[in-house]
């Protein structure tokens, strides 16, 4: 997209020249100034459709401790479904990467932990609890009650 941008910029010169009736106020306008313009709108709306987005994410209300505990408890993994939400939006509002660019993986966990920070104690539970988890490939795992159990030794590990 952004590097069609001139390419758009120049036609949409070239029509406004072509149907400014020979107004020359009208068509003077240059290629880098529609550039910059469409490029302007572009990252507003950008920002307007992202910011609609998140403002509209909740979380489900909790009914009982039960439900708490549960949510508490994905909240809390290694990988939580806030957390991987948190690292897509990183990755899909970063407009400075090209698509042919592999993916970071410090630059979004950065951008990640910034987000988490921005959450308060939600974002602190999140951290928290993936610190507190066991890492792939030790010896111990975790069921999906939480609860810690050893690895079996038939296993691959």
């Amino acid at each position: 997209m952004l590097d069609r941008i001139e390419d758009v910029a120049a036609q949409a010169a070239l029509d406004r020249a072509v149907f400014a009736g020979g107004c020359s106020e009208n068509s003077e306008t240059s290629v880098s100034a529609l550039s910059e313009d469409i490029l302007k709108l572009y990252y507003e709306d950008y920002i307007a459709q992202w910011d609609s987005i998140l403002r509209d994410i909740r979380l489900a209300p909790l009914a009982d401790l039960n439900i708490a505990s549960e949510n508490l408890k994905d909240l809390s993994s290694a990988d939580s479904a806030l957390k991987r939400l948190l690292t897509a939006v990183v990755q899909e509002t970063e407009l400075t990467r090209s698509d042919e660019a592999p993916a970071d993986n410090k630059a979004a966990a950065k951008g990640t932990s910034k987000l988490l920070g921005k959450l308060g104690k939600l974002g602190k539970i999140v951290k928290t609890g993936a610190k507190l988890l066991p890492r792939a490939g030790s010896a111990d795992e975790v069921d999906l009650t939480g609860t810690l159990v050893a690895a079996c030794s038939g296993r691959p590990g």
